[in-house]
């Protein structure tokens, strides 16, 4: 029960982070996109589990005419695949979540 809290605590952090974010007009998306392009673009949101196992070829092959969202650990199994997602996401922000992404930090890998 008391982790259940820790990340109750996690989520008002956030919100707030959040709504600071936005009203200092804090830009969510770093780099320019073509979003002309982007329009177009098939969105593969890729979760770890067995049936990443069953379409990893398949995102490898098509990489480059999709745009990629890894969510959670499925960013190491893409890693491993050498696939860049375009757009990582998750929702815990432990310090073991932090130690786990050092792996975006390979030289290869940004």
């Amino acid at each position: 029960l008391r982790t259940g809290w820790g990340f109750f605590d996690d989520n008002v952090y956030a919100l707030a982070h959040s709504h600071t974010h936005l009203q200092d007009g804090t830009p969510f998306l770093k780099r320019e996109r073509d979003t002309g392009l982007a329009a177009t673009l098939p969105v593969f949101v890729v979760g770890n589990g067995p049936s990443l196992d069953q379409s990893i070829d398949f995102i490898r092959q098509h990489q480059h005419q999709a745009i990629i969202i890894a969510c959670g650990t499925a960013v190491s199994a893409l890693h491993k695949a050498d696939i860049k997602p375009d757009i990582y996401v998750a929702v815990e922000r432990t310090k073991s979540s932090a130690d786990f992404l050092r792996i975006l930090n390979a030289q290869n890998y940004q």
